[in-house]
Formats: structure tokens, sequence, C-alpha cells
């Protein structure tokens, strides 16, 4: 506990350092969820229901992928930003040597502050929308599940990209490249061609992520597409510890 309460604290001094920076972050993410709500608001004018989803059903896909993005980012992206440059400058070493499990203390680099707040607003956002299906506390507990599950999805695929630095060079272009998947599948699983949904719900799986906690809502899918989530889960998390470890052989010190 008091480990992470200097963490919080460092990483609180370091909002308040940079924090025009991180105040005009915060207030681009929030621009860009306004253009999807509006987008969405727009595609439903006429509160039409487009292969099997309504407005309240988009709306909330669209605030769902933002709070999913906006907890990885609080936990994970300060340390995903930092662990290609550390990897390809060779700079792990004072890491390798602490008792702590390396491939955890590289991936969390400290709070990102305006994740925060952009989590807060996502959260109230969602539960109005939440609201209007008056779910069960069950469902409720699925809903969140779904969300935790995408959030590990969506941290383990970033890992797997940033972990090809190892052998790979020039990674730079796939340290955002889950971001970008997730805010181009951000929508209905149903409006996308019957290729990219396979690819994207089973071998890459953002439509999954993205897709599922809504149709828990609406009953469409139950525990077992959840429990299915999890064993992907488990096995990004199984893939990405053997892509850890393999790639650690590869790793020359600096020093």
């Amino acid at each position: 506990m008091r480990i992470l309460q200097c963490v919080w604290s460092r990483s609180w001094k370091q909002f308040m350092i940079y924090r025009a920076t991180g105040c005009l972050t915060l207030a681009l993410a929030l621009v860009f969820y306004g253009i999807e709500l509006l987008t969405g608001y727009i595609y439903f004018s006429s509160d039409v229901t487009v292969k099997g989803w309504d407005r309240t059903d988009y709306l909330l896909l669209v605030t769902t992928a933002s709070l999913i993005m906006a907890w990885y980012n609080f936990f994970f992206v300060l340390g995903h930003e930092q662990l290609s440059e550390k990897i390809l400058t060779g700079a792990l070493d004072q890491i390798l040597l602490r008792p702590v499990d390396p491939y955890w203390l590289t991936a969390f680099g400290g709070f990102d502050i305006p994740s925060l707040f952009d989590l807060g607003f996502s959260l109230v956002i969602a539960s109005l929308f939440l609201s209007k299906y008056q779910p069960a506390f069950f469902e409720l507990v699925w809903y969140f599940l779904a969300c935790l599950l995408g959030v590990c999805v969506v941290f383990l695929l970033n890992q797997l990209c940033i972990g090809c630095a190892f052998w790979i060079v020039r990674t730079s272009a796939l340290s955002g490249i889950v971001e970008d998947l997730v805010g181009i599948f951000s929508r209905p699983r149903a409006f996308f061609p019957v290729s990219l949904q396979i690819i994207f719900t089973w071998l890459i799986p953002i439509l999954t992520v993205t897709n599922l906690p809504i149709l828990l809502l609406k009953r469409h899918a139950g525990l077992t597409s959840l429990s299915l989530l999890a064993g992907l889960t488990l096995f990004l998390y199984i893939v990405s510890r053997w892509q850890w470890k393999l790639g650690l052989k590869r790793y020359f010190s600096a020093a």
C-alpha cells in the first residue's frame, strides 16, 4: 500500500508539472468522444434499429470502448510508452535486478492522471445509458467483468506489440496500433464483413472486447461468451509471458 501511495504521489507531481499538456490531452479525448456520440445520434436520428442495434446500444458501445481505454491508460500507458525505448537502449538493468517480477514492473510505470478524469467521465455517461436497460445486479457484474477482461486484452495485445522490440528495432509504429484498432472496431460487430468479424472476434479479439459488454446486457450473450473471453485472455497472457521470456534472452545491456 505504501508503494502505491508513493507511486500516486509521484504521478500527481508529474501531472502538476505538465498539467497544461495533461489538460490538453484530456480535452482532446473528450472532444473525440463527443464526436463519437454525435455520430451515433446522426446514425440513429430516426430512432431506427440497424441490424438489431438501436441508438442506446450504439452509444453505450462507444462509451464502453472509451471506458476500457481510459481504464487501460490510467494503469499501463505510462509503462508501455517507456518500455520499447528501454528495451532498445538497454535500460532494463535496474528493473531486472529488483526482487519484483520485471514483466509487471516494466508494464506499470505510474498512474496517468488525465486518464483518471476520462475514466470518471466515461463511468458517469455509461451509468446514464445503463439505467435505460434496467439491468439486474448479476448483469451489471457481467458487464463490468467483461470490461475488466477487455482492459486485460488491450494490455496484453499492447504488451505483445511492444515486446517485438526485442527482435525489431523500429517498433514505434506498433505502439499505437491496438488503440487504433479499438477506435476502428468500437462499432457493432454486425456492421463489419464476415471475414473481419472472424479475425477480430477470435484471432485479435477487439470486436469481442467492445461488443460483449453490451451483448450481455441485451441478453444476446451469456456466461459461455464471457468464459470464452476469459479463456482468450488467459491464452494471450501465456503467449505474452512466453514472448517476454524469449525476449529477455536477446536483451543486451547498455552497460
